[in-house]
């Protein structure tokens, strides 16, 4: 027993039929739980996305560049020349998106070593970069009226202090 089953837009050449042989131990699926087509990789419900979102584009470069601290090369014994940091910031953002560990960041995308990346990622973080960026990246969204506070979510717990009392002589022991 074999069946034509109509293929869905987006699952092979358009219009085509596709006969899939059919068991008899399995049954008819209705339509609603068929499988969709997916969005193209470009767009997720008519969103915009980027394919690479590690790149740093040159918008986000000139918010983030003032935010970093400067780091002057030693005059005598200057060692090996600094990786620049948008390069580290690219590096940086690849391994937050992969998930990847940092020792494992792929040496010919041109971010340098894992360790490098990672060691920049905690020196912004002592300088308040992260902080600061993020400041500024909400002040600009408010400002441009970009925020949904409708879908914004609010959270809290509360723990009950076991030996705590409300005598401030009797806390302290």
């Amino acid at each position: 027993d074999s069946t034509d089953i109509a293929v869905e837009p987006g699952f092979g050449a358009e219009g085509s039929k596709s006969t899939v042989p059919k068991s008899r131990f399995q049954k008819e699926v209705p339509h609603r739980w068929r499988r969709r087509a997916r969005h193209p990789s470009s767009s997720w419900k008519g969103m915009p996305v980027a394919r690479r979102p590690w790149v740093v584009s040159d918008e986000l470069w000139e918010l983030v560049e003032p935010l970093l601290p400067a780091r002057e090369r030693r005059f005598r014994y200057p060692g090996r020349k600094r990786l620049p940091d948008r390069e580290c910031l690219s590096g940086i953002l690849y391994v937050l998106h992969t998930g990847i560990p940092w020792h494992d960041l792929p040496p010919e995308l041109g971010f340098g070593s894992g360790v490098t990346c990672w060691r920049r990622l905690e020196e912004w973080q002592r300088a308040g970069v992260w902080e600061r960026l993020h400041r500024l990246l909400l002040t600009k969204l408010r400002t441009a009226e970009r925020i949904d506070f409708s879908r914004a979510i609010v959270d809290s717990s509360q723990v009950q202090a076991k030996k705590g009392s409300s005598d401030p002589s009797v806390a302290g022991r």
